[in-house]
């Protein structure tokens, strides 16, 4: 017997047209915001397995449970309860129901070369790669950021220690990195964190930097002292 969202799906995309409405329940596995289309992997039935495209306009109410959102706030790996509308041949939504909080907006951008403060858009836990989400400081167009991420890493949330398979798309995050061969090796990742801080690193460098200075100081006043008892 066929599923009755099944049903209605076909039925909507025939018609082109009608607003006859069908609704799916599956997992967002990618959202292209320039385009306003959202893909998501269907749970339910009639669909199960397949991925369906479905185009977001200004009329598109997205609700994270009581909470509005907008479609920026939407992320691979949520899962939705989505009802939309066939028109002109394309699913259309009316609503979109996102499971769970809405995700903390991305932070703003950064002056640290090697750092970088957004929202966690994928985490691949078998390549140990992840995607972080910030707008772009000039164009303010939404960049995505590759990041590769060593067994070595330290990862934190709230000064607690987390492994990869902890992290969570959709989260805020400051991930600290390296180039190597021109690619991105994270050295710390910290969860929830909406603002860079000053590294471990750049701590470091400044006292280096600092005790140069002293050295330099020191050997002047050596000289000097120098200078005078020849003077004598």
């Amino acid at each position: 017997m066929i599923n009755r969202s099944l049903a209605l799906a076909t039925a909507c995309l025939m018609l082109g047209g009608a607003a006859l409405s069908a609704e799916v329940r599956g997992t967002i596995v990618r959202v292209d915001v320039q385009h306003k289309q959202v893909d998501v992997e269907v749970r339910s039935r009639g669909l199960r397995g397949q991925t369906v495209s479905i185009q977001i306009d200004g009329k598109t109410a997205i609700h994270f449970s009581r909470d509005p959102g907008q479609l920026s706030d939407l992320a691979a790996g949520q899962r939705v309860h989505v009802v939309y509308e066939g028109r002109d041949g394309q699913r259309v939504a009316v609503s979109f129901n996102v499971r769970g909080g809405k995700p903390a907006a991305a932070a703003p951008a950064t002056t640290d070369a090697n750092a970088i403060a957004g929202t966690l858009r994928h985490v691949d836990y078998t390549e140990r790669e992840i995607i972080v989400v910030a707008p772009d400081p000039k164009s303010k167009e939404e960049k995505q950021t590759r990041v590769i991420v060593p067994d070595s890493v330290k990862i934190t949330k709230d000064q607690k220690a987390l492994k990869l398979d902890d992290v969570k798309e959709g989260e805020s995050a400051v991930v600290h990195f390296q180039m190597r061969d021109g690619k991105k090796i994270a050295s710390t990742i910290e969860v929830g964190a909406t603002s860079v801080k000053s590294t471990p690193q750049a701590n470091a460098s400044r006292t280096e930097r600092l005790r140069r200075v002293l050295q330099l100081v020191d050997a002047l006043l050596q000289m000097a002292e120098g200078m005078q008892e020849q003077q004598k």
